[in-house]
């Protein structure tokens, strides 16, 4: 049978931990005369999420590892879900259909409609919600207006202008990713196996 990407990672165990981060590609340079520091801002971005399991069983085991074997390192995407306490679940209302209100929009800013009209907030500051495939975190609460309009402050910048009325996952929005170098399993004295692996999104990718 032929693989299929991105795949969906085994739903058991749960993880025990996920550290997330926002990676920029910034750089910066120093005067070694004025100490002065002068950053560049070359607007590329990825989340970076480091996961861990918690002591597994073989069995439980198995379905990770050949869960790993089928991503083929590096090669291969799958699908990360935020757990429900880290943005997984919104804390703003979240009602409607929202979608992207307009063409040609860049920046940190999206102007959106759809929303259950009225509420206050729709949605709030680290909600997350995906958007052509890419993971969006939202920087601050916004509010809908008697028509259903909403307009976002986001993290990243759009990566490019989305389609008017494309539609805003704010339910389970799923990153896709992929590893950052090849897994590797431990087992203890009492037979429980140990993992954890960094992952990347993988940006423009579906």
């Amino acid at each position: 049978m032929s693989i299929v990407y991105p795949l969906a990672h085994p739903s058991t165990p749960e993880f025990s931990d996920m550290v997330w981060r926002p990676e920029f590609a910034i750089a910066t340079t120093r005067s070694v005369f004025s100490k002065r520091v002068r950053a560049y801002d070359w607007l590329g971005f990825a989340w970076v999420f480091e996961c861990s399991l918690p002591p597994m069983t073989r069995a439980q085991a198995a379905d990770w590892q050949a869960f790993f074997l089928r991503l083929k390192g590096t090669l291969g995407t799958f699908l990360l879900s935020l757990p429900a306490g880290a943005g997984g679940t919104a804390r703003g209302g979240v009602g409607g259909t929202p979608r992207v209100n307009g063409t040609s929009q860049e920046g940190v800013v999206l102007i959106t409609d759809g929303w259950t009209a009225g509420q206050s907030p729709i949605i709030r500051a680290m909600d997350y919600f995906l958007l052509e495939s890419n993971l969006y975190a939202v920087t601050a609460d916004a509010n809908s207006d008697g028509s259903g309009n909403a307009t976002l402050d986001i993290m990243p910048p759009l990566r490019e202008s989305p389609a008017d009325n494309a539609i805003l996952d704010v339910t389970d929005p799923q990153m896709t990713a992929r590893l950052l170098e090849p897994m590797s399993f431990s087992i203890s004295t009492a037979q429980h196996y140990f993992t954890s692996f960094i992952a990347i999104e993988a940006v423009g990718e579906a």
